[in-house]
């Protein structure tokens, strides 16, 4: 039995300004109190990591910063189908992107195929080296946090985080 129904896993790097978002939502979750049947967890930029982290929660959100053709502080949020149907985008062998890594880890760890992913997003003002956010990142990771908790709250009163 797992011990929680939804994992929220941020990807990112904090010392590389606005690609700090996941970490800096899971951080804001944590200052706030992750409610029970959540888990927040910072992942670090390595999607893979989620192979160690996964506790058999049927449910894992992603939150990364995200390159869209919006606004940035834009929210951007994929379904699974989505998700694992983007293009691959390495440049190298040593850099998957989200969709290939998740390909991966579909493919080694059959288990993790009943998990419903989601990508939770915000576009990234910018991304270099600073160890803080930009003012428009920083807002987007207090909605993004809140729209969580909203999101989590309203599907366990349907009953089930597992859609598919």
């Amino acid at each position: 039995m797992p011990i929680s129904e939804t994992l929220v896993a941020g990807l990112g790097n904090p010392l590389m300004g606005d690609d700090g978002i996941g970490p800096a939502v899971v951080a804001r979750l944590e200052s706030g109190g992750v409610p029970v049947g959540l888990r927040a967890v910072d992942v670090g930029s390595d999607v893979s990591r989620l192979a160690h982290i996964w506790d058999g929660e049927p449910s894992i959100w992603l939150v990364d910063a995200v390159e869209a053709e919006k606004p940035p502080g834009t929210m951007v949020r994929l379904e699974h189908s989505q998700l694992v149907a983007l293009p691959g985008g390495q440049s190298s062998s040593h850099e998957l992107s989200v969709s290939d890594n998740l390909r991966w880890l579909l493919h080694g760890l059959p288990d993790l195929r009943t998990v419903e992913f989601t990508l939770w997003g915000v576009v990234p003002e910018s991304v270099c080296h600073r160890p803080t956010l930009t003012v428009t990142a920083d807002r987007a990771v207090d909605n993004l946090a809140s729209e969580l908790l909203r999101t989590f709250e309203e599907t366990r009163l349907k009953g089930s985080t597992f859609k598919r």
